[in-house]
């Protein structure tokens, strides 16, 4: 939705806390990236091939990977075992979590609150949403795509220049008023 900023938490992946990690309840997958998985020092003879997802890569991609996936602290911590895509994706996240994951660990979004709400053996689960790393993704993302934006306006032609405001002949207190009484 707009006006909704992105969350992102820390989880922990195999091992491994994964800054920048998206959770988007409307992606029908999870996907690592290529940057991430290597990170976790898996052997890629691990790696099973799938089925290639469309309008998200150009499908040259076709592995996964399942993975134990962790929130919370030693104290109150629930991990689930999550099958991700592994995919080169030019996007400012190193994995997302996409619907399969929230249903997995019954999560609850929270967008106004910048949290996640997880079921735990110690209670609720609360996961707050890292705020630094949305900013400094925002403004990745705003600064790659400024290029583009900036050559789109080099097509359509110089900006042209804002009209002038035009002064009023009579100021508010010049103007005469008439009284008109009304029944």
């Amino acid at each position: 939705a707009m006006g909704v900023v992105p969350l992102l938490c820390r989880p922990t992946i195999s091992n491994v806390v994964v800054t920048k990690t998206l959770i988007d309840g409307g992606a029908g997958l999870n996907v690592l990236f290529v940057e991430t998985f290597e990170t976790l020092q898996v052997p890629y003879e691990r790696l099973m091939p799938t089925r290639p997802f469309l309008s998200v890569t150009d499908g040259s991609c076709k592995i996964e990977m399942r993975f134990p996936v962790t929130f919370g602290t030693r104290k109150n911590y629930r991990t689930e075992f999550i099958i991700f895509d592994v995919a080169h994706i030019g996007l400012p996240y190193n994995a997302i979590l996409g619907y399969p994951t929230l249903s997995k660990f019954m999560a609850v979004t929270h967008h106004a609150y910048d949290l996640v709400k997880i079921p735990s053996c110690s209670g609720t689960l609360t996961v707050h949403c890292d705020e630094k790393d949305v900013m400094h993704t925002l403004e990745h993302a705003y600064k790659a795509a400024s290029p583009t934006y900036l050559a789109d306006e080099d097509v359509l032609g110089p900006a042209k220049e804002a009209p002038v405001k035009k002064k009023p002949l009579l100021s508010q207190e010049q103007a005469e008023s008439k009284k008109a009484f009304l029944d």
